[in-house]
């Protein structure tokens, strides 16, 4: 049995459907004995150092990418793993490891197949590693809005919605150093093989505006209008009217200085894997963009 630290957000996704009763049996059919539970936002995310007191194999996270993110952040240099359960509303990493499965499927898997802790790809910032994917411009204001209607805030979100419109149409563009055109958004994701997916969105007409609004409101911004600029080991992004750039970093709101650096690199810590399952992830992921 490996002994298990499980962090939970219960304010992720869909963390609070979850049944604590049969998920601590999944847990252990799968061969995972939980020792201990840390349930954000109540406690503290923990340390490397603390992690290594408690003598666990295996970190858990139940909630969004973002706290996946900031988990990662705190074990780094750690010598377990982690193991990504789909707790939160996209689950972008969690897909991108096991594919599309639910909690109670994704360990009945890990439970029945030959398990593998490896590095993972990782774009490398000067904010840290993200695991999912980076979006860099005027256009991350549409993160507000989601993140209103996600609270069910009305109000504040009849006023993000103008803020975040007039931001994508009217505000300076950011570009890729080295190529032309600008853009209200720059997307940044890393692929298995060690490179990176850059694409550019597009807000040209009222079309556009539309479709990319629509797409962050759906949670599923890839989807909006763009251009793919192709893989690259490394990205500058440049916004030449200002030097500061609004960023989402594996969901997360944040800011960063123009020029903002992306490379491609490897986790500092291992995660859960099934064999194989990441590849046949990644290819699905790529078919459907």
């Amino acid at each position: 049995m490996k002994r298990t630290l499980l962090v939970i957000n219960k304010s992720s996704g869909s963390v609070g459907e979850v049944d604590f009763e049969e998920l601590t049996s999944a847990f252990q059919t799968a061969g995972f004995s939980l020792e201990h539970i840390v349930e954000l936002p109540r406690d503290e995310l923990p340390h490397r150092a603390d992690v290594e007191k408690m003598a666990v194999d295996v970190v858990a996270t139940l909630s969004g990418d973002g706290t996946v993110a900031s988990v990662c952040s705190r074990l780094k240099g750690w010598g377990g793993a982690l193991l990504v359960l789909p707790g939160g509303t996209m689950n972008l990493l969690s897909r991108r490891l096991y594919g599309e499965q639910s909690i109670p499927g994704l360990l009945q898997s890990l439970g029945q197949a030959q398990q593998e802790p490896r590095h993972v790809s990782v774009i490398e910032t000067a904010q840290g590693e993200v695991f999912t994917g980076l979006i860099a411009g005027p256009s991350t204001r549409w993160g507000e809005v989601r993140e209103s209607i996600r609270h069910l805030d009305l109000a504040e979100m009849v006023e993000k919605v103008p803020e975040a419109w007039a931001a994508t149409t009217t505000s300076d563009s950011v570009r890729v150093e080295g190529l032309e055109g600008g853009y209200p958004a720059i997307f940044v994701e890393p692929l298995d093989n060690g490179n990176l997916c850059v694409r550019a969105f597009r807000a040209d007409g009222l079309g556009d505006m539309l479709s990319h609004g629509m797409a962050w409101l759906r949670r599923d911004f890839r989807n909006g209008p763009h251009d793919d600029l192709g893989e690259m080991r490394a990205v500058d992004i440049i916004d030449d009217g200002d030097a500061e750039i609004g960023l989402l970093l594996d969901g997360e709101q944040a800011s960063g200085q123009s020029p903002f650096r992306c490379v491609a690199g490897r986790s500092s810590v291992k995660f859960i894997t099934i064999a194989g399952a990441q590849e046949q992830a990644g290819l699905a992921s790529r078919l459907q963009g």
